[in-house]
Order: structure tokens, then sequence, then C-alpha cells
């Protein structure tokens, strides 16, 4: 744990303009270069707007109807729908799917079909 914030300090250093220009003497000590790993990254596009859109892409009617034929619970579509998104390379890391998320979504869904069942039904 002590080395992890060693080598964080090291990297903050090396990055605010006050560091010397010449790097070369930090690694001639023998010590281990950082390497960040991962990094968040601030999108120019509002998130939330990204969050709606890829809600819209993910949750759509027939993904919807899907888990509620097979009784799938809210908290157990949000285990399904993080890696699905994973394996279509959205970026999950900036994407908030919770259980109250899928809760609203599944019934907007229900609410959209009783209105389009209710639309096309004519009684003889």
């Amino acid at each position: 744990m002590t080395m992890l914030l060693l080598q964080l300090q090291k990297y903050y250093q090396q990055q605010t303009p006050l560091s010397s220009p010449d790097k070369s003497s930090s690694n001639s000590e023998g010590e281990e270069e950082f390497v960040l790993y991962f990094a968040k990254i601030k999108h120019e596009t509002d998130s939330q707007e990204q969050n709606v859109a890829l809600q819209k892409k993910l949750f759509t009617q027939r993904v919807t109807s899907a888990l509620d034929r097979n009784k799938v619970s809210d908290l157990k579509a949000v285990r399904i729908m993080v890696p699905i998104e994973a394996s279509l390379g959205e970026d999950t890391s900036s994407l908030s799917i919770s259980r109250s998320t899928v809760h609203k979504v599944r019934k907007k869904a229900r609410s959209e079909f009783v209105d389009v069942v209710a639309k096309n039904y004519s009684p003889k």
C-alpha cells in the first residue's frame, strides 16, 4: 500500500508544471516507473445524455418484455445487462444502471405496451 502511494505521488509530481524538465534523474535511482492503468476521462458530451441514449438502445421493447416473460427481477436484470453492454463495446464505468433505473424503464415499457394494445383494440 505504501509503495502504491509513493508511486502515485511520484506520478503526480511529474505531471505538475513545477516538476523539473529533466526526468532522467528520477529513474536513475532504480525506482520503477509508475504506469497509470486506469484513468477516468471526461467526455465533452453530457454524460446524462449518453446514459439516456444508451438506455434507449439497451432496453428495447423486446428486451424488457423478455425480462418480464422470464420473471427476471430488477436486480438480476442489472447483473445481466452490464456484461451485455460491455460485450457490445460500451464503457461500463460511466454508465449508471441500477435496480431503480431498470425498474423505471420496465415500468415505462409496460405502460407503452398497454397504450399500443388499447389503441389497436377494436371489439366486434
